[in-house]
């Protein structure tokens, strides 16, 4: 009798655990939502030069991404992280920027001058420019990619540094933070955007706390919560609206602030979306989940494409040229995807 009992206990533990492992590795359908909903507005922020439509977008959506990164953190080697950034990030977008700028320079400046200018944008890898200036091409939107790169392992440092006392990496987020503030406002715009990685490294652990200490979903449940940072974020837009790329963060910590109630209440809006709308849910969760692609898409979009925004009422033509992009950046996401699962079988 014991035995069996025995053994019914075992089977239970086996199947709870069973199940524990499938939930383990499913995605959170609605940070992807996030992700999804992040990525496209990105791709119409960068049509639209100016007005408020463009602060809402760029109020959130960086600091999002990189919210998100700190969420799902994982305690690993620095170099297992290095590996894992190099294979999956940084070498695909070295190769795909490598190609188009060498395939779009070449007939215009030479083959010996092209590759020479496309390596030093790979070893310098710039964003923008201000104090700092560099006379060859930057890495246009991929340097996002080489940014969160450096965040994550900057982070990692300061987590083995601090030897898991969260007051002492609390100590040092800050300070790094604000020393990549203070280089950012100065005008000394870094290569592989060091000073953006710096800047941005109180989004990540933020991210970070909230995975830790569980408090997403006490967050996006807490009603007068988010009343309360609708309230903030709306204020922010008009006076603190952050601009991660060209180091803008207007009235310093009122921008993080805002930035930081602008991605929960977007975590908010996609879990209601997750519940109300299963296509559109299945759709922004895949774009989420592929968002990197889709900005490597993007990429190439729009070093072969070029628009003429400088044209006079232009509502409905960048309504139109912002729905090509998405359009564009998702279907060749798309065949990347499926390319990519057609090798991994075979």
């Amino acid at each position: 009798m014991e035995h069996i009992i025995l053994c019914i206990e075992l089977d239970i533990k086996m199947e709870l655990g069973f199940k524990n492992m499938k939930k383990k590795n499913n995605r959170i359908m609605f940070v992807d939502i996030a992700r999804g909903i992040a990525i496209l507005l990105m791709i119409a922020g960068h049509v639209l030069e100016t007005g408020i439509k463009r602060s809402i977008i760029f109020s959130f959506h960086m600091p999002l991404f990189i919210i998100i990164s700190g969420y799902f953190y994982k305690e690993r080697s620095l170099k297992e992280e290095i590996k894992n950034s190099l294979v999956h990030l940084i070498i695909p977008a070295t190769i795909i920027m490598l190609l188009l700028i060498n395939i779009r320079n070449i007939p215009l400046v030479g083959f010996s001058k092209s590759i020479v200018d496309s390596l030093k944008t790979i070893v310098v890898c710039w964003s923008h420019q201000s104090k700092i200036t560099y006379g060859f091409e930057g890495v246009s939107v991929l340097w996002f990619i080489y940014m969160i790169v450096l965040v994550k392992i900057i982070f990692m440092l300061i987590r083995k540094i601090s030897k898991d006392n969260e007051l002492m990496c609390f100590g040092f987020v800050l300070i790094v933070s604000y020393i990549g503030y203070i280089i950012g406002i100065s005008g000394y715009w870094l290569p592989w955007s060091v000073d953006v990685s710096f800047a941005c490294m109180v989004f990540y652990y933020f991210g970070y706390l909230i995975k830790k200490y569980n408090l997403l979903n006490s967050i996006l449940t807490n009603n007068t919560l988010i009343i309360a940072l609708i309230f903030i974020w709306i204020i922010g837009i008009r006076y603190n609206c952050i601009e991660i790329a060209v180091r803008s963060y207007p009235n310093g910590l009122w921008s993080y602030i805002t930035a930081i109630c602008g991605s929960l209440v977007i975590l908010k809006l996609s879990s209601f979306i997750e519940k109300k709308s299963n296509n559109i849910s299945k759709f922004l969760a895949w774009c989420g989940s592929n968002s990197l692609y889709i900005l490597m898409a993007h990429y190439i979009e729009i070093s072969i494409f070029a628009y003429n925004l400088n044209i006079t009422n232009l509502s409905v033509y960048k309504f139109v040229v912002i729905s090509l992009k998405c359009l564009f950046s998702v279907f060749l996401t798309f065949i990347i995807v499926k390319l990519k699962q057609y090798l991994k079988k075979n």
